[in-house]
């Protein structure tokens, strides 16, 4: 009957909402890696109050080498552990090597009286000749987004809280309002809205 067919949906439901909810408690009470290792120590128990520079878990990568990086602290913020990087080394000069951030030390140092924060980048791939304490350039790439339409940044005109760009359309320089989204480390700036594809933006 229609009685019953509802019971049963409810039930379902119920069970359905059940499941989820243990397995949302399942995923809050797992601890996931940012990399592949063995754990080498473990410094708390079950039920034990923490402080969050202490060190709970200890563990060993499995890769060889990792790149410790001091970052200032207003751009720490900006930052999270999994953000992958763009490696550059010295000593492999036009080889761009990928890694990601593993950890954050919750800690600040001072360097020069300046606030910096520790960071740790794991290698994905490392070349066999890397040898410990060489230097290396770093990308972090906070936000990414790929097949955009960007402009060059020194383009953009920003005043009022308007954002706008010249176009050339024909002989004659037309003015027109944006919509802008990220800005890139390479000196553009993500257009959402106000000019297409293959229009001439003017640069002064």
């Amino acid at each position: 009957s229609g009685a019953e067919s509802g019971l049963y949906q409810a039930q379902t439901n119920q069970a359905q909402a059940q499941v989820a909810l243990l397995e949302k408690q399942i995923q809050d009470a797992t601890l996931k890696s940012p990399t592949d290792g063995k754990v080498a120590e473990v410094n708390k128990r079950e039920g034990e109050i923490t402080q969050i520079t202490e060190s709970v878990i200890s563990l060993l990568p499995s890769a060889p080498f990792q790149i410790n990086v001091d970052i200032y602290e207003e751009d720490i913020v900006k930052v999270q552990i999994g953000n992958p990087v763009d490696i550059e080394i010295a000593a492999f000069p036009n080889e761009i090597f990928k890694g990601r951030i593993i950890l954050i030390d919750p800690a600040e140092k001072l360097i020069s009286n300046v606030v910096y924060y520790e960071i740790k980048i794991d290698f994905e791939n490392p070349p066999q000749e890397i040898k410990s304490g060489m230097t290396a350039d770093v990308t972090i790439k906070t936000m990414q987004k790929d097949n955009v339409l960007t402009v060059p940044d020194g383009a953009v005109t920003r005043k009022d809280g308007k954002e706008t760009i010249e176009i050339l359309k024909g002989k004659k320089i037309e003015k027109v309002e944006i919509k802008t989204g990220l800005k890139g480390s390479d000196g553009t700036t993500e257009v959402i809205s106000g000019i297409k594809e293959d229009e001439r933006v003017v640069v002064r």
